[in-house]
């Protein structure tokens, strides 16, 4: 399992795992609905596969979020996945041939979904945090 660790979400890992398992393709991604301007992922629904990883597409300011998704950051791979990677590449290199070769899953998560990558962000998860800590799924 591999997250970038700048994003918050309500993920249920252990669906996650058992959503790649029943896959049977070498990498998973989560793809949940983006908010603000990133890459995006084009699915097929129907075999919950990745068509294309369009890590420069920009969504156009004010439009309305559509169907499309972005990586969310928490991903799965088989180990051998891992060995792939080029030294001093990004795991990103990988998606664009993976889903070449059918071999890319997208677990699409429905729920709360937020990253962390501004000062602006941080404040608004330190609201987050003592208002609504959604991500917040583990018990004390």
């Amino acid at each position: 399992m591999v997250t970038y660790g700048d994003g918050v979400a309500d993920i249920n890992i252990h669906d996650l795992v058992e959503f790649h398992k029943k896959q049977h393709t070498v990498a998973t991604i989560t793809g949940v609905r983006p908010t603000h301007r990133f890459g995006l992922l084009n699915i097929d629904e129907t075999a919950k596969k990745v068509k294309g990883f369009y890590q420069h597409k920009i969504v156009e300011k004010g439009e309305k979020p559509s169907n499309d998704y972005i990586n969310g950051g928490f991903m799965v791979f088989n180990n051998a996945v891992l060995t792939q990677i080029q030294e001093g590449s990004m795991i990103e290199s990988l998606f664009e041939p993976l889903s070449e070769q059918g071999q890319l899953s997208v677990y699409t998560h429905p729920g709360k979904w937020k990253c962390m990558d501004t000062y602006k962000e941080v404040e608004e998860m330190n609201e987050h945090w003592n208002k609504d800590p959604f991500w917040k799924v583990w018990k004390e």
